[in-house]
């Protein structure tokens, strides 16, 4: 199977332009990343062979100027929204990584009727106990704290200490420790959503799914087995295939525990 090639291009939305790339044709399947910044994953390779796959960069991450705008997350997701919109012209899925999926969260909770799916990687709506968001130094570290295998880890160009430091700030100021008004809204949220964690992710533990399916039992819920944080990477088969399936079939979607790729 060819390799779908991504190109680049900007849209400029609530006073940002924002750069994104995408490749694939047919259904929109918008991406958000986590707060290492934009890249292109193995898995998104994989969904533009059926897919419009759509990959932004958030303001205040990689080349953008720092981000000192968007106060809270649901403003950002209003400022993501509008841009998704504009680029795919009309209802989209919607997936979001880490810091992403909390931005995801928020555009779901406030532009239900123009998103059709929603799926949250490594999902930070909800925290664990004691969790911090990434530092400027951390980001600047390599990929062994958040991979299960860091020899699947694709290799990306290293950060600027300035670019670090802008995008930790961002991060740091948005994903707050608890966000009760999200939670509160997770309760009452009709946009058929899918969640994935992995099996040995240090930041988002899988016992936290059992929380978020109290907050809201129709979520869909799969653990990748044997895979840390970044998903896309280390277990990108699986992850597309779910995430394809669910962009799909939405409520109709089943899990398959047959699957060895992603249950153990």
């Amino acid at each position: 199977m060819s390799v779908e090639t991504f190109t680049g291009a900007t849209v400029h939305a609530d006073g940002f332009d924002i750069a994104y790339r995408e490749a694939g044709s047919g259904a929109p399947l918008v991406f958000l990343h986590g707060a290492g910044g934009a890249a292109i994953a193995a898995a998104h390779e994989a969904l533009a062979a059926d897919f419009r796959v759509i990959l932004f960069e958030i303001p205040g991450f990689g080349e953008s100027p720092a981000n000192t705008r968007s106060a809270t997350a649901a403003q950002l997701a209003d400022t993501m929204h509008e841009a998704a919109r504009r680029v795919t012209g009309g209802p989209y899925t919607l997936a979001g990584t880490s810091f992403g999926s909390r931005i995801a969260s928020w555009a779901a909770v406030r532009h239900a009727d123009e998103i059709e799916r929603l799926v949250l990687l490594a999902p930070t709506g909800v925290l664990p106990d004691g969790f911090t968001p990434p530092t400027g130094e951390q980001m600047l570290g390599g990929p062994e704290r958040l991979y299960a295998h860091p020899e699947n880890a694709r290799p990306r160009a290293p950060l600027s200490l300035g670019t670090a430091a802008k995008q930790a700030e961002l991060v740091g100021r948005l994903l707050t420790p608890r966000d009760e008004e999200l939670e509160a809204a997770y309760r009452t949220l009709d946009v058929p959503t899918l969640l994935l964690f992995g099996t040995h992710d240090p930041r988002i533990p899988a016992s936290l799914a059992r929380r978020y399916l109290e907050l809201n039992p129709d979520f869909a819920v799969l653990f990748v087995y044997d895979a840390g944080h970044v998903l896309e990477e280390e277990r990108p088969e699986a992850t597309a295939d779910a995430i394809g399936d669910f962009a799909r079939r939405g409520a109709g979607f089943v899990v398959n525990r047959n699957d060895n790729r992603i249950f153990p």
